[in-house]
């Protein structure tokens, strides 16, 4: 996918301390991601996190913060929704959101 591969684009030019690269590829997998499985996918949660590393190597201390809770907040309402769907909960049909009745 075009997606997975913008993201190891990001994070080998992350591993080479080609930092402004690295964010380009992580921001654009963001976005493919984001667009084809939804903004609470552990997949955007994952290339949000790297990015988050790599900009506070690169000095942007206050994105890194930024992008750090937005990818923790993602992973914590999915193990949510496992929970739920374990114990027998519903999800509300067609809301990526997390509702549930």
């Amino acid at each position: 996918r075009i997606a997975d591969a913008h993201h190891n684009l990001g994070t080998t030019n992350r591993l080479l301390n080609l930092l402004d690269k690295s964010e380009e590829h992580l921001q654009i997998a963001i976005g493919i991601k984001t667009s084809e499985l939804g903004g609470g996918h552990e997949s955007v949660a994952e290339s949000m996190n790297s990015l988050s590393l790599t900009m506070k190597l690169n000095g942007r201390e206050d994105d890194s913060k930024e992008y750090h809770r937005r990818s923790m907040r993602i992973f914590h309402d999915n193990k949510e929704l496992e929970r739920i769907n374990a114990g027998g909960g519903t999800m509300v049909a067609g809301n990526k959101g997390g509702i549930f009745k």
